[in-house]
């Protein structure tokens, strides 16, 4: 009898309990959000500005590279580490975005047309780790 074994499409348990603030950075590079980003920040206008658009982003992105499983927990990392605070563009403490602002952020994400930019992200990025397929996340088979 043979036993074949098949390394998972997301292989979680070899991911960096701890990354390097390097190692987030480039994860960073890697989200083709150029677009996303333009677009929210001509959305805003010119209102308030408390909390920059690419900060509220930074946020949901280090929410999923750390694995938090909250938002709320993201947020208090970010309150106690500088660095990480850095990386997403926030001096300092005070400059952390409440769990409400995330909320809203999140609340705009789910609309078009950002709904549909945030699935070309990761429909492109799901085309890098298929070797360019052309399939999108939607059309992927479990």
């Amino acid at each position: 009898m043979k036993i074949y074994t098949v390394q998972t499409l997301f292989p979680w348990e070899e991911l960096e309990d701890n990354p390097s603030l390097d190692t987030i950075k480039r994860l960073f590079e890697t989200v083709p959000d150029e677009d996303l980003i333009r677009a929210l920040i001509n959305w805003r206008g010119h209102g308030r500005n408390d909390y920059p658009v690419r900060v509220l982003w930074g946020v949901v992105l280090l929410t999923i590279f750390l694995r938090h499983t909250s938002f709320e927990s993201c947020l208090a990392e970010l309150r106690r580490n500088p660095h990480l605070r850095r990386l997403i563009g926030i001096e300092g403490e005070e400059g952390v975005p409440k769990k409400w602002n995330i909320s809203r952020f999140l609340d705009v994400l789910g609309r078009e047309p950002f709904l549909g930019m945030v699935r070309a992200i990761f429909d492109t990025m799901i085309r890098r780790l298929g070797g360019g397929s052309g399939r999108s996340w939607r059309e992927l088979r479990w």
